[in-house]
């Protein structure tokens, strides 16, 4: 856990192109060797290849669940979570449930985000559901 009475240490580790068990293994290796705070990535899609379709990350919050129920000590955190990504009342929730399953370990950074092909993405996904046609409102036509 994070202390102010002297320098606190931490890892990053990007979640892009790992699976759980090794980000397990990385948080419980930081954990072990006294690390005091293990981050992880808040992105949708793999940072270094952004239209590709291999290496995307393991979305932050659900792994930083599981990391929270797979160690005790460390601290752990998204590096900066964009409040854009999700409604705030979800984001809220989500990391209060992180905190509670962690024991009080969470370290909550948030931020506007920066990368503007995740946006771009978004927006043509929304602008192309129009053409999907009607979901789960009752009106998908006569069976």
């Amino acid at each position: 856990m994070l202390r102010e009475d002297r320098i606190n240490f931490g890892v990053h580790v990007p979640p892009e192109g790992r699976d759980f068990k090794t980000m397990r293994e990385l948080c419980q290796t930081a954990e072990n060797l006294r690390y005091d705070l293990f981050t992880v990535t808040d992105h949708f899609m793999n940072m270094a290849d952004p239209g590709g379709h291999e290496n995307h990350p393991l979305e932050c919050w659900t792994t930083l669940a599981g990391l929270a129920a797979s160690t005790s000590r460390i601290a752990l955190g998204p590096l900066v979570s964009c409040v854009n990504y999700r409604h705030p009342t979800v984001l809220a929730k989500m990391a209060t449930t992180v905190d509670i399953v962690s024991g009080g370990r969470l370290i909550f950074g948030i931020g506007a985000g920066w990368r503007e092909a995740e946006f771009l993405r978004d927006q043509d996904r929304c602008r192309n559901a129009s053409t999907i046609g009607p979901i789960g409102r009752g009106d998908q036509g006569s069976g």
